[in-house]
């Protein structure tokens, strides 16, 4: 859904049917799964890239970004939606960037590493996301690549921010919670991208 609303953005006209279509899938993203409310900033992001001037484009998408996440709030709060209940209700907090970097470098390295050393998945994890960051530095340097590269980009900023979404949902699993198989579909989604820019 949320490739989809981001799709919608950057290779669809700028029209107001293209900008309802991208806030209806994000409404469904948002209330279908917790990342799903990164989608807001992710599509956000490719309005201003693809071309959106209008001011009346960017006051809907905050309000309606409002509305979703209040009602987000208002259905995980009342129990309703039973994927983020426990993280809103029992009071968890953020913890450490430290903290949640590693784990997303734990995260990173399973689809490679299937071992349980902490210290080798986290190094793995690493590698990648610093070779991650450094290609997408010299790619946004160059111009001409830029409106190939930022699809990629973003679906790899998506797949990072619900890794780090995940470090705050089961931090009381500790860092071996990062080490199971279930991480992994999300995770795959980075690499994907990852070698997209490579």
């Amino acid at each position: 859904l949320t490739i989809g609303a981001f799709a919608v953005v950057m290779f669809g006209p700028i029209r107001v049917w293209t900008l309802s279509l991208a806030i209806f899938l994000c409404f469904l993203a948002t209330l279908d799964y917790t990342p799903g409310v990164f989608s807001w900033g992710l599509v956000l992001v490719a309005m201003r890239y693809r071309g959106y001037r209008k001011v009346w484009s960017y006051l809907t998408w905050g309000v309606m970004a409002a509305i979703a996440a209040a009602v987000w709030f208002w259905l995980t709060g009342s129990g309703i939606s039973t994927d983020s209940t426990a993280v809103v209700q029992s009071g968890i907090v953020l913890q450490s960037p430290a903290y949640i970097l590693q784990y997303v470098s734990i995260l990173l390295s399973r689809p490679f590493y299937g071992g349980t050393n902490l210290g080798i998945a986290t190094l793995i994890g690493s590698a990648a996301l610093i070779m991650f960051l450094i290609n997408t530095g010299v790619i946004w340097f160059h111009r001409h690549e830029r409106e190939i590269a930022i699809t990629w980009i973003m679906i790899a900023g998506f797949s990072l921010g619900t890794n780090a979404l995940t470090s705050v949902s089961a931090q009381y699993d500790g860092l071996n919670s990062a080490l199971f198989v279930r991480y992994i579909t999300m995770t795959s989604v980075f690499w994907i991208a990852f070698f997209a820019l490579a």
